[in-house]
């Protein structure tokens, strides 16, 4: 149970040191501000023992093992591709226990046993197929692996960034798969066969039936006993709430790029944007359920979230900052407010009279401070629209789940050529733009967040 009176920040500190009682003297932190403190990992390595390891090319995705002593899948980030791979270190000593080169790895799950581990593979290491492969903990050899199923290929060769496997913690000889490359959620055994299935293969769409490039699934391991599980929709902007029985949508949230990731003990989602430097709102912890009230805010751009496997108030952020930082949930430091920041809306997006153009969602989450700036090509207008909360499941009236709808709230005059700023001091949660030119044109846009 989450103690909601302590747990009401986040203090980011690896945990290479006091977090787990142990000292590292020779490799200093460096304090950003109170309760926070960052190190970076720089284990000794033959071919260059000073160069830092980054996360961003295959995850922190491993927080440890059972006992919480080790990190899988932290990637060097150099430009060599021969040394892509993935990594075991030991947390106290920063021993490197084994290294894998040859491959480029993207999210791993630990097996509810805690010997091995799925790593979905967006480049292959020599003698290996494309997909999917499980592997031992202790020493990363190969046990198997995936690459087709009864409904075809698991991505494609070449896969890109946001392919995801997880063993589904009820039964753990079946994979759920998000599959960006074929739009589809998936249920699969080690032989290929589906028994579960989200999303039309092939077939991008966005409604509730369609996925296009899903990015996150993740199976709830508190009382809903794995029926339910958390999911991202990447280019439909949305999070929802998946009945993993009989497969269909229950609710659902607008978000920007999203990633989704269950930690603390699996009653809090982690909500955040990935790699989408364009959208660095940083990780919001919110409640079960995607209850549209976050109590904790990291206010730094991440591309991974992961909870530790047996301590329920821990996980870790990563980012290509050669960068691990600890989240400790039962923290007392208060980290609600978010810095100043600024988001991508529109990139020399094409506009035309008859076809609006909306922005990703707008997330004010602890920066209720907002400053929108359009510059369009021709003339036309701004719409600024809010989601609606508020949503009857029988009798309930739940006023944290979105009914799906967005309200206008303001509209302004673009001229052509001219940056249009807009500003606002309340609080929206979540919202977009909307833009329609009287003629054919483009449109760049962005917005400033304050706290």
């Amino acid at each position: 149970m989450v103690r909601w009176i302590a747990a009401t920040s986040i203090v980011a500190a690896f945990v290479l040191g006091s977090a787990l009682g142990c000292s590292n003297s020779d490799e200093p932190a460096t304090h950003d501000a109170p309760g926070i403190s960052r190190v970076a990992i720089k284990p000794e390595r033959d071919y260059n023992p000073e160069a830092p390891f980054y996360s961003a090319t295959g995850g922190a995705a491993i927080y440890g093992d059972l006992e919480g002593g080790t990190i899988i899948g932290v990637s060097n980030f150099e430009f060599d591709p021969a040394m892509y791979g993935l990594y075991r270190l030991d947390m106290s000593t920063r021993e490197v226990l084994w290294e894998l080169h040859g491959g480029t790895y993207g999210p791993m799950s630990l097996h509810p046993d805690g010997d091995r581990f799925l790593v979905y593979k967006f480049a292959k290491a020599e003698g290996e197929s494309w997909g999917i492969a499980e592997r031992w903990v202790s020493d990363s050899s190969l046990i198997r692996e995936l690459s087709d199923t009864t409904l075809g290929p698991i991505g494609h060769e070449g896969m890109t960034w946001g392919s995801q496997a997880v063993y589904d913690p009820h039964e753990p000889d079946k994979i759920w798969i998000a599959d960006p490359e074929n739009h589809v959620i998936i249920r699969t055994d080690w032989q290929g066969n589906v028994d579960r299935q989200f999303g039309e293969y092939g077939i991008a769409g966005s409604d509730d039936n369609h996925l296009d490039r899903p990015t996150s699934i993740s199976l709830i391991k508190g009382s809903y006993a794995y029926t339910h599980a958390i999911a991202a929709d990447w280019n439909n902007h949305r999070i929802f709430h998946l009945n993993a029985l009989d497969m269909h949508i229950e609710f659902q949230l607008p978000f920007p790029y999203p990633q989704v990731a269950y930690i603390g003990g699996a009653t809090n989602i982690a909500y955040y944007s990935g790699i989408a430097a364009q959208n660095p709102y940083g990780v919001f912890i919110v409640p079960d359920h995607a209850y549209a009230r976050p109590m904790w805010h990291y206010p730094s751009p991440v591309d991974s979230v992961v909870g530790h496997p047996s301590q329920p108030y821990r996980a870790i952020v990563s980012w290509g900052e050669n960068q691990i930082n600890e989240l400790d949930l039962n923290s007392p430091y208060m980290w609600q407010s978010g810095t100043p920041k600024v988001a991508v809306l529109f990139t020399d997006k094409r506009a035309a009279p008859s076809t609006p153009i909306y922005s990703p969602p707008i997330v004010d989450w602890f920066n209720t401070n907002k400053n929108i700036v359009i510059v369009p090509t021709q003339s036309g207008k701004m719409e600024l629209e809010v989601a609606r909360f508020g949503q009857k499941s029988g009798d309930f009236e739940n006023l944290g789940i979105w009914s799906g709808q967005w309200d206008k709230i303001a509209e302004v005059s673009l001229n052509a050529g001219v940056a249009t700023s807009y500003s606002m001091t309340e609080p929206f949660s979540i919202g977009r733009i909307k833009i329609t030119l009287d003629v054919d044109g483009t449109v760049d846009g962005w917005i400033n967040l304050a706290p």
